[in-house]
């Protein structure tokens, strides 16, 4: 009867499994041996390949980032279309793992995140937004994304809808519960719409 022998570790195959971990259980909860038992190692397997636990929090983070697609967008699409499904690709990753997520805040993997940024300036390169404003498009787009995301997937999960702004009692704020009652959007829809106004800011700066 074949003996089969289970795949050797690697850093990415521990930190996929230590994902899956904090997805189950929450970041708080995260702990080396309960991960080593569901890898069916020892715990101090798991230290020949990250020195820390901090290694292994970073490298979670990584492959958050890794998992984010670049849009595949026709090169006659309007130019904002590239980045606003690059932004709407990052956010839904970054929700997809709300418990790792504090994990970014920490440990952002910029070096992962160039990549993405390459291709985003090499889309640039054909959009009527001068050199210039490069860094300042990618850059803002980047903190948008990140801070929009990490706002709902850290956020009081008891509170529901599509209201960004609850109140306790609407008659102490007038004028904000006004401006509620007009806004129609969901959050994805505000997103996007958030997103669209920065793109156009930056296109008629000049």
């Amino acid at each position: 009867m074949p003996v089969f022998k289970a795949a050797p570790l690697t850093r990415r195959s521990i930190a996929r499994a230590a994902l899956a971990l904090v997805d189950e259980d929450g970041y708080e909860a995260f702990s080396m041996p309960r991960l080593a038992e569901r890898l069916g190692v020892r715990t101090p397997s798991l230290y020949h390949h990250f020195d820390d636990r901090a290694g292994l929090m970073a490298e979670i983070a990584r492959t958050v980032v890794r998992d984010t697609p670049v849009p595949d967008v026709a090169v006659d699409a309007p130019w904002t279309e590239f980045f606003v499904l690059l932004a709407l690709n990052f956010r839904a990753t970054i929700l997809a793992h709300p418990s790792a997520a504090p994990l970014l805040l920490q440990f952002l993997p910029r070096e992962v995140l160039v990549r993405s940024h390459e291709a985003a300036a090499e889309r640039l390169r054909s959009c009527p937004i001068p050199l210039e404003d490069h860094v300042l498009l990618l850059d803002g787009l980047e903190k948008l994304t990140l801070g929009s995301a990490l706002t709902e997937a850290v956020g009081d999960r008891s509170q529901s809808g599509d209201n960004p702004f609850p109140m306790e009692d609407p008659a102490l704020t007038p004028q904000l519960a006004r401006a509620v009652d007009a806004h129609s959007l969901n959050r994805a829809e505000l997103f996007v719409a958030t997103i669209r106004a920065f793109l156009d800011g930056v296109a008629h700066r000049h």
